[in-house]
């Protein structure tokens, strides 16, 4: 199932890939705020219990096309939270754990309100998934979850496909995603990635705070991020990339921006598949970013790049322990998607 979800996700990527709320909705929507966890603190625990669903304005509410958007992301917190929430069961069945703490789990699967998905067959899918995880987590032979998780993807697929809201061209896509197109001579600052080049280091971080346009201060971000050879273990490039998160504005690689912080932050949270993964805040801050995202969409709905990238960061899967790497957690996995150079050395070593 894992390589079924990365298929999708890469579909997408390649088939690609309003109005700005006001204060006052921004302090009524729950899925822009973002407090700093205490991330020494976070233990093993379910995420079906947890508030991770999308709570849209009315205002959002009101427009088709972000209301639209908004069931696709409360699909997609369905489906990640009843499988990562799957994915802890086998690990408990896999130290022996005791009956209580798989009906703990089992309580907290069947916790989770679908009621947040608005479609009634989407929500009728995600019902299903639900009730055949919640057999699954106490029965490690049922595999009708299988069957329900694939129906259910594969719905969400037909519905938000990018297909659906327009036809996106790959000259477009790559014109808004590309870097050199908004940095001249992007070639040179890219040639300095990995080097642990002190100088290129302190110009990046001059030139994010000191940029106005919110893109090249985005590419610069990302820039910073993979200016050293520790690639996803280089600690300084962490606030660096949740400050331009928490800017709040629009940029083609908000995405790339979640995900690569993501895949950094996860470096300190343990590699073991007996970890603790706080997907619940890895995703406070992608559901802030999908917030940035819908508010762009909303003011710009032709902008098939935007609602591209707004479906990517939707799908994209929650860190689980178990994974096609053979050791350790979906981690390490994250690493070699967002820092494949890093790996490649690596590997050349």
């Amino acid at each position: 199932m894992k390589q079924i979800t990365y298929l999708l996700l890469f579909l997408l990527t390649l088939t690609a890939c309003g109005k700005t709320a006001t204060t006052q909705q921004q302090q009524t929507n729950t899925s822009v705020e973002y407090q700093e966890p205490d991330w020494a603190m976070v233990e093993i625990e379910s995420i079906c219990d947890k508030d991770d669903w999308f709570h849209p304005s009315e205002e959002q509410l009101s427009d088709t096309l972000i209301a639209k958007l908004v069931d696709a992301y409360n699909c997609c917190v369905a489906w990640h939270s009843l499988y990562t929430d799957l994915d802890l069961s086998w690990r408990l069945w896999w130290n022996h754990c005791g009956e209580e703490e798989l009906n703990d789990l089992k309580t907290a699967v069947k916790a989770m309100d679908c009621s947040m998905i608005h479609d009634s067959v989407m929500r009728g899918l995600a019902e299903a998934f639900q009730q055949s995880v919640i057999v699954a987590i106490m029965d490690t032979t049922s595999l009708d979850w299988e069957d329900c998780q694939d129906n259910f993807i594969g719905e969400i697929v037909n519905r938000y496909h990018i297909s659906n809201f327009g036809e996106l061209t790959e000259d477009e896509y790559f014109r808004q995603i590309n870097y050199e197109n908004y940095v001249k001579n992007y070639s040179q600052i890219k040639a300095k990635r990995m080097k642990n080049d002190s100088v290129h280091q302190q110009q990046l971080l001059q030139r994010i705070n000191q940029e106005t346009d919110f893109t090249l201060r985005s590419i610069y971000a990302m820039e910073y991020a993979h200016s050293s050879e520790d690639g996803p273990y280089f600690e300084d490039a962490i606030p660096v990339l949740v400050d331009v998160m928490l800017t709040r504005k629009y940029a083609p690689m908000l995405y790339d921006i979640w995900r690569t912080w993501r895949a950094m932050q996860c470096s300190h949270m343990g590699m073991s598949r007996d970890s603790a993964i706080p997907n619940i805040h890895y995703n406070a801050l992608r559901k802030l970013v999908a917030n940035t995202m819908l508010n762009h969409i909303q003011q710009h709905p032709d902008d098939l790049v935007a609602i591209n990238e707004f479906v990517c960061l939707a799908f994209c899967d929650n860190i689980n322990r178990y994974c096609t790497f053979p050791f350790g957690n979906q981690n390490f996995e994250e690493h070699m998607v967002m820092f494949p150079d890093h790996y490649e050395r690596s590997g050349g070593e």
